[in-house]
């Protein structure tokens, strides 16, 4: 199966869908994952109630929506020196562990905006002029981080992120600046005319807590394993990488650093785990790499294999 997603595009448009719908059958017949009673929009005012019908239409559209930005990325700044599809593919099955893939919340929708805030972030050329590409990137953040307001604490590091691609310029960081404050602006205003007086953030909303402690304990492990096979993949393959791949992987390793840090600070301030689904997004660039490893690739399948029915055996446990 795998094969047809490192090769051809037509399983990637074909694959992608059958599995989100194969994904949501079982969930709907197993009631695994429940709708939620209200479904909230991180700090934006709105609310949704379980039985809006769109909510069935849009949350699968939103999935893809994330997978097919992935699969963009990767091929478009060449991760690898071949088109191949498999990314989304991992996006797909990690996320059918968390709740977002099958009733659209908050995080999900900000995985939309961080992906694309990430998309803009490496258009930027270092030597040419970018400042639209800085003030989208710093815009999609926000957004992305208003829906998850957690991620708001680290909204310093997108000005890292510009000042590891370009050199310090005021003009570009006010640019940054105002990127990230004008979601805000529009909550604040929200609330106001909403009859709020003041602006009301909390940053470490309730906690959504794992089904099954021991299933995120075993999606972990086989991960990590995952990942240390990709990694193996990525020192054998890549001797002399380029300046831009060196600075891509150089910024998911950022992303998943702040995914860390998120999940410990939740974890001291609330005593439990906020939604790990973040750490997705910088993971599912590097789990491709393992299936190109000259002498550890067989150890590898098997682990995506075990990974994939995983996913389904998870929803009768």
């Amino acid at each position: 199966m795998i094969k047809f997603f490192i090769d051809y595009r037509i399983s990637w448009l074909i694959g992608l869908p059958l599995i989100i719908v194969t994904y949501s059958l079982v969930n709907t017949y197993t009631s695994y994952h429940f709708l939620e009673s209200d479904l909230t929009f991180g700090l934006f005012p709105y609310k949704t109630g379980k039985d809006f019908f769109l909510i069935r239409i849009i949350t699968p559209l939103a999935v893809y929506l994330n997978a097919t930005l992935i699969s963009q990325i990767f091929n478009h700044h060449n991760f690898i020196e071949k088109n191949t599809y498999t990314s989304p593919l991992f996006y797909l099955i990690l996320m059918s562990f968390f709740e977002g893939f099958y009733s659209l919340n908050s995080f999900v929708l900000s995985h939309t905006f961080f992906i694309l805030s990430l998309s803009q972030y490496f258009k930027i050329n270092p030597s040419k002029e970018s400042k639209k590409l800085i003030f989208n990137t710093s815009f999609f953040f926000s957004i992305g981080a208003c829906l998850s307001p957690s991620f708001i604490l680290f909204f310093p590091f997108v000005f890292f992120m510009i000042l590891v691609s370009r050199p310090f310029l005021i003009r570009e960081m006010a640019i940054s600046f105002l990127g990230l404050i004008v979601p805000l602006f529009y909550v604040y205003t929200s609330q106001y005319f909403n009859g709020e007086t003041s602006l009301s953030i909390d940053l470490f909303p309730p906690l959504i807590t794992p089904n099954n402690l021991y299933v995120i304990f075993f999606l972990a492990f086989i991960v990590f394993c995952l990942l240390f096979f990709s990694r193996l993949s990525i020192t054998s393959r890549i001797k002399k990488p380029t300046i831009k791949l060196r600075l891509q992987f150089k910024i998911l390793a950022y992303w998943f650093f702040i995914g860390i840090v998120s999940i410990v600070v939740c974890f001291i301030l609330k005593k439990g785990f906020m939604d790990l689904s973040f750490m997705i997004i910088p993971t599912v660039f590097i789990l491709t790499y393992g299936f190109f490893h000259k002498n550890k690739s067989r150890t590898y399948y098997i682990l995506f294999y075990l990974l994939f029915f995983f996913s389904f055996i998870k929803f009768f446990v």
